[in-house]
Order: C-alpha cells, then structure tokens, then sequence
C-alpha cells in the first residue's frame, strides 16, 4: 500500500479514478488491490456496513479525469503603424523624464524655524524641542540631525539599564526587610542592620527611577526634533502623531 504522506491518499488510485479515497477502511483495501472499488463513505463504520449490504457509491466524476481542453492557439492579425511612411517606420520621439524638484536647502539658521508649533505640535512642544536643540552642536544641519538621533540612541539604552538596576535593588530592599523582620527577635543588631540596607536599597532604587524617566523624557525629545529636521531636508514637514510629544517634563541635561 502506497499513501502519500502527510494525507493518508493512495496517489495511485487517485490517479486512476480521478478522487480521493475518503475513508481509512478503503485506503487500506485499494492500496492492497488498485482493481478494488471504494464505497465512497465518510468513514470506515459506514464503510464497514455498505461492504456488508453490497452497496457502492457512483462518482459524478467518472471513472477517469477529464482531460483537459487545450486552449486554442491565439490569433494573429498584421501590425500597422499610424506614422508609416511608405514602408518605414518613424520612431517617435521620446520625452525626457521630468524629474521632481530638488529640496530646498536648510541652512542653521533655518532650524529653529523648523521647529516652531505647526503640523501637530504644540507651543510646549516646540519650546522642549527647542531647549534640547541647543545640545546638539554640529557645523551643518546634517550634523546637529545626527547628534540628535545619536544622543536619542545612548539616552535610550541608559534608561533601560537604570529601570534593570533600580528593578534588582527593589528585590534586594525587599530581601532584606524580610530578613529584619525575621531577626528582630533573635539578633537585633542583624535586624538593624539589615533594616538600614533596606532602606538604603529602597532609596537608590527611587533615584535610578528618578533618572530614568529624565532620560527617556529627554531621548524622546531629541528623537522627535531630529526627525523633524531630517524631513524638512527632504521638503516635508514631519507631523505629530502616535505617542510623540507631550513630553513629561522640560529637556533637563
């Protein structure tokens, strides 16, 4: 018995009659005899019983596929050309590609410009832009755009490892509460100890937080203003959407 795998069909008795055997019962028996003719049931229960009681189900498909009409080969009719001139054929001419004009230049004294309120962006907004563009030295408007974004890139990764710090020493503070409690009784000066840990842990934990959601604040600052200014190298205007601006608080170096 040959299947094919993965789907339980006999290909050989699918080629020959042109369908799928649709139960195991009569899998099995064609792939023991390709001259066996399936019942046609569902299942191999009712397949069971119709082998009983003799009965068999006849294919509207026949005993073979159709073969299939090849399609008719396409006409062909004689190609004329509306500009021939006793035989020849004049090309015609082909138009140069209109180009789209180039950007405007934007010099540093254009920047500021760039980013006043407009296109989505609050007074608020511009006036943080602004604070955190006066951190980004550079002699060329391509330059003050890549500090911007670079800035952006370390800030980012220095609030993610500050939130992992400040998570560890909130564990560790929780640690060593339990353990001062658990030692009140039997050693004081382990509990007192362990007591001061805690709250020291407790209160770098608040700080590393404090810092990292300046750090986040002011990576989103720089993130939105270089955008801003890359896209009005190109000619466009960079409009607020999503989750930018509404900054948490002031640009803070």
């Amino acid at each position: 018995m040959i299947l094919k795998p993965g789907t339980g069909t006999n290909p050989i008795y699918a080629r020959k009659h042109g369908h799928e055997i649709p139960n195991t019962l009569d899998k099995v028996l064609a792939g023991l005899c390709p001259e066996y003719q399936p019942t046609g049931a569902r299942n191999s229960m009712d397949a069971a019983e119709m082998l009983w009681k003799g009965e068999h189900v006849e294919f509207a498909c026949g005993s073979h596929p159709a073969q299939a009409t090849p399609p008719a080969p396409p006409k062909s009719y004689p190609t004329t050309y509306s500009n021939e001139t006793y035989g020849s054929r004049t090309p015609a001419p082909i138009a140069a590609p209109t180009l789209p004009p180039p950007p405007p230049p934007v010099a540093l004294a254009d920047l500021e410009g760039i980013l006043a309120p407009g296109f989505g962006w609050s007074e608020q907004d511009s006036q943080r832009q602004l604070q955190a563009i006066k951190h980004c030295p550079g002699a060329s408007p391509q330059e003050v755009i890549r500090s911007a974004f670079h800035q952006s890139h370390q800030l980012d990764g220095q609030s993610f490892s500050k939130t992992g710090w400040s998570a560890g020493l909130t564990v560790a503070s929780l640690v060593a509460g339990m353990g001062a409690i658990a030692s009140a009784l039997t050693n004081p000066g382990l509990a007192l100890g362990l007591a001061g840990g805690a709250l020291a842990g407790a209160g770098a934990s608040a700080l590393l937080v404090k810092s990292s959601h300046r750090d986040s604040n002011n990576s989103h600052i720089l993130s939105d203003l270089g955008r801003r200014l890359d896209a009005k190298t190109w000619g466009q205007n960079y409009e607020r959407h999503g989750s930018h601006g509404n900054y948490r608080a002031d640009f803070l170096p």
